[in-house]
Order: structure tokens, then C-alpha cells, then sequence
């Protein structure tokens, strides 16, 4: 993982490297010479570039609550280096943006970037979390403008339910929210062992990300660190507030098998968006929760299937 080798290299070299030099530097040369002039790239932007090589159309992986996209560089090893794969990041990361007030208006915001690099389809889109449900927008506009969608696939999403009491809207806890920032920026690097004390505060995340391993001083500052604590707030909102159009095509969906906790899930996500996907929608059970759907243990099992997805609509594209 991308995480592991920036850790790496920091211990071994004593340099700080930028997680986007790493996703642009696709050999050990290219890797070496990055290492002398490296002031670059924190990999906060909105579109960021975790393959930018290859001959066949990218897949655009839309980011979770935290708004962060780097989980995804997971996949690489899974999906054919022949393909680009890029991720979406949420606009508040890099300080100066605003996230936009809606999933509309996000997901608009969005197919104008992935139109930048590829502007006709056919489109493969990825999202987990929040992310798919973007990405369901997305791809709803992007057929609204005429163009193909080939791949809509998530990674436990649930699209709103607005018949839900207010007691299954309730915001989530402080103490939660925090362990919720733990989980998406320590992946493949171990989890919190049963028992582990309350943080509290950002601060205190950091350090058990640190005594985890993650090279967080490398990759975020404790201000982004904030922000991405907040984005888990603002997107649940905007989840709670969006209404679905419908997707004319298949839906690729991979659910969690498992609660947080370690129960097993009830919860039939396939039902849910019958609603919003006009064609048809396969089912992909992960033995993994929600929170951990990008660690290495639960892309053993993706990665091959959203592999032999994708293989089988590139030949269908020939």
C-alpha cells in the first residue's frame, strides 16, 4: 500500500515523501528521482492521479465520508495496469474550496473533472460508502448528457432512506467519529485491539496512528486531519438530503458481510436501491465490516471479482 511504502522510505531515507509523487512515480527510477526534489504533492486535490498509464478508459473511484481517496490505490494491484485509476477527493481537503451544498451539485462537480481526462464515455465509476451514492449521481448525469456508463459498482453503500425515523438519522458521537478516523486512514496497518481506551481528541487519533504505523505526518497535517473529521458530518448530511434518480443499467455491489462489532449483517443494500437501478444488480458478499471494505484482507476478495468485471466489459467494448 501506498501508505506502507512512504512510511518506508521515511525511516529508511529520512525524506518525507508526498503521497501524490509516489502514485506518479510508477518505477523505482522514476521513485528515486522523485525522492531528490519531492515538494509536491500531499494528494489533497480533487482529481487525484493514482495510475495515470494505460491504454484502456480509467476507472474514477469516488471518495467515502472522510473525503479522502488514497484507500483506493489498494485496488492497483488487482485491476490491469493497462487501465488508469483515478480517485475523488472532497474540495474542502485542500482548505481554500467548499464542498458544494448538495449530491448534485457534488457529483456535476465531479463528472466535470473526470471530463478533463476523459470527456466521452464509456465511464467506469466506483464508490464506497457515501462515495457510491455519488457516484449513482454521477452516473445518472452523465447518461442525462448521452453518454455510457459501463460500470457503476459499490462498496457498501446505502442510498437515503427518507421513510427512516429520526432516531436512524441520529449524528453520529464524537468518540465515534474519531474511531471513524482511525479506521479510514490506518488501512494496512493493523486495527484497534478490543478494549482500546476512548480517544480524546484528533491529537490522540494521531498518535495511535502513528504507534499503528501509518505515515500520517506524511500525508496530512492535524488541520486536514479536522476537516476530514468534519466531512464525515457534512456528507452524512448531504446523504440525508438527497433523493435518487434512477440508473438505466447494472449495478456491481459489493456488501459487508459483518457488522463492526464482528455480527453478522442483516441489512439487504440490494433491496434498498432496487428503487434507483432500472437493469440489474449483482451481489458480492465481502467477509469484512463497513469501515474496513479497502484493507488488504477484504481487497483479496474484491479486487479479483471488480477485476473480472472489468474484463468482461473492456471485451464487450472491443
Amino acid at each position: 500500500l501506498a501508505t506502507q511504502v512512504v512510511s518506508r522510505i521515511r525511516k529508511l531515507f529520512g525524506v518525507e515523501l508526498g503521497v501524490r509523487t509516489l502514485f506518479d512515480a510508477p518505477t523505482v527510477a522514476a521513485l528515486a528521482q522523485a525522492m531528490e526534489g519531492d515538494s509536491s504533492g500531499r494528494g489533497l486535490e480533487v482529481l487525484l492521479p493514482l495510475r495515470s498509464t494505460g491504454s484502456a478508459s480509467p476507472v474514477f473511484c469516488v471518495h467515502p465520508g472522510g473525503g479522502v481517496g488514497w484507500p483506493y490505490a489498494g485496488l492497483l494491484r488487482h485491476i490491469d495496469r493497462e487501465r488508469p485509476v483515478y480517485g475523488l477527493q472532497a474540495r474542502a481537503l485542500t482548505r481554500s474550496e467548499q464542498s458544494p451544498p448538495t449530491v448534485e451539485e457534488m457529483a456535476a462537480d465531479y463528472v466535470r473533472q473526470i471530463r478533463t481526462i476523459q470527456p466521452a464515455g464509456p465511464y467506469y465509476l466506483l464508490g464506497w460508502s457515501f462515495g457510491g451514492v455519488v457516484a449513482h449521481a454521477m452516473a445518472v448525469q452523465l447518461q442525462a448528457d448521452g453518454q455510457e456508463v459501463a460500470m457503476l459498482a459499490m462498496l457498501d453503500s446505502t442510498p437515503p432512506d427518507h421513510t427512516a425515523s429520526s432516531d436512524e438519522h441520529s449524528r453520529p458521537s464524537e468518540q465515534q467519529l474519531l474511531r471513524l478516523l482511525f479506521d479510514q486512514l490506518s488501512y494496512g496497518h493493523g486495527v484497534l485491539p478490543p478494549g482500546q481506551p476512548e480517544f480524546a481528541d484528533v491529537d490522540d487519533v494521531v498518535d495511535a496512528l502513528r504507534a499503528a504505523g501509518a505515515p500520517v505526518d506524511a500525508l496530512v497535517d492535524p488541520h486536514t486531519l479536522r476537516v476530514i473529521m468534519l466531512g464525515f458530518t457534512q456528507h452524512a448530511q448531504l446523504h440525508g438530503a438527497h433523493e435518487p434518480r434512477r440508473f438505466h443499467g447494472d449495478l456491481t455491489l459489493f456488501t459487508a458481510a459483518l457488522e463492526e462489532d464482528g455480527g453478522i449483517k442483516t441489512v439487504n443494500l440490494a433491496e434498498k436501491w432496487r428503487p434507483h437501478i432500472v437493469g440489474g444488480i449483482s451481489v458480492h458478499d465481502v467477509d469484512s465490516s463497513h469501515n474496513r471494505m479497502l484493507r488488504p484482507d477484504a481487497l483479496e476478495q474484491i479486487g479479483p471479482v471488480l477485476a473480472g468485471v472489468l474484463a468482461r466489459l473492456a471485451h464487450g467494448h472491443r
